[in-house]
């Protein structure tokens, strides 16, 4: 069974931490999880289209769960725009979503670039994508507060080592549903805060994350200790909160179209 062997909160996060890797090679090797990359693979080997791509539902789905959209799976003809968005125009659907995640399935595939990306290099970087959030999706059937740790321990590290501005990564961390649920939770800020001003939204995170955890900026969690220590913070609070029936159900509700 993939996961924390039954064990919630800090216990079964730590367990996951120490046997995650093993567990992860364990999935790559399921029939059925290996036919998925296959298949894909076979797809990208062909050079789809946008448009032939979100025909393809079993190759879409791959495509969709690599980056946290499976939700979206439904929507083949907006699936297709996003892909097809042109990200060096600012008008375009991808880069007009809040949701930064559209814009990067659709950089990653390129169908909008004058030069389009390599198929192999897609079929790599969408099969990597595409194993962990299996992980997670399968994490997530037994302990879904894990399953959030586990995406915003990725997430987090990948966007605070980016040479962006301090500025832009809180709101990266916003433009992402779920990794603003995480972020609040550690930080105990209000699920209320969602619906303020965007910058009274990043200004109060900054502030509590300077307060509660002393970091000086997302950049600050490329340590791996401080980032840990958020972490632990919100499956710590999740876990208190266990008892209560909403608890971080916006942010399970969020990450479920995965499932």
């Amino acid at each position: 069974m993939i996961g924390a062997a039954g064990l919630g909160g800090i216990a079964g996060w730590r367990l996951l931490q120490r046997t995650g890797d093993q567990q992860r090679e364990m999935m790559s090797r399921l029939p059925q999880v290996q036919r998925e990359q296959q298949a894909f693979a076979a797809r990208m080997a062909s050079k789809p289209t946008a448009e032939e791509l979100v025909a393809d539902y079993r190759s879409l789905k791959v495509a969709l769960t690599a980056f946290g959209l499976e939700a979206d799976l439904g929507n083949r003809a907006f699936m297709r725009k996003v892909l097809e968005s042109d990200l060096s125009d600012a008008n375009s659907l991808a880069n007009r979503l809040a949701d930064k995640r559209y814009a990067s399935l659709a950089e990653a595939f390129g169908f909008g670039d004058v030069v389009p990306v390599s198929s192999s290099v897609v079929s790599a970087e969408v099969s990597a994508r595409y194993l962990e959030r299996e992980f997670e999706r399968r994490v997530g059937e037994t302990d879904g507060t894990l399953r959030l740790a586990l995406y915003a321990n990725r997430e987090l590290a990948a966007m605070a080592s980016r040479s962006s501005s301090d500025a832009t990564k809180w709101y990266e961390i916003l433009g992402s549903p779920p990794l603003a649920q995480v972020v609040r939770g550690a930080l105990a800020l209000p699920a209320s805060l969602a619906r303020a001003p965007i910058d009274t939204q990043v200004t109060a995170m900054q502030d509590a994350a300077s307060r509660s955890l002393g970091l000086d900026g997302v950049g600050d969690l490329a340590d791996p200790t401080k980032l840990a220590r958020l972490l632990d913070r919100f499956v710590l609070r999740a876990s208190a909160e266990a008892t209560a029936p909403t608890a971080y159900s916006g942010a399970l509700a969020l990450l479920r179209g995965l499932a």
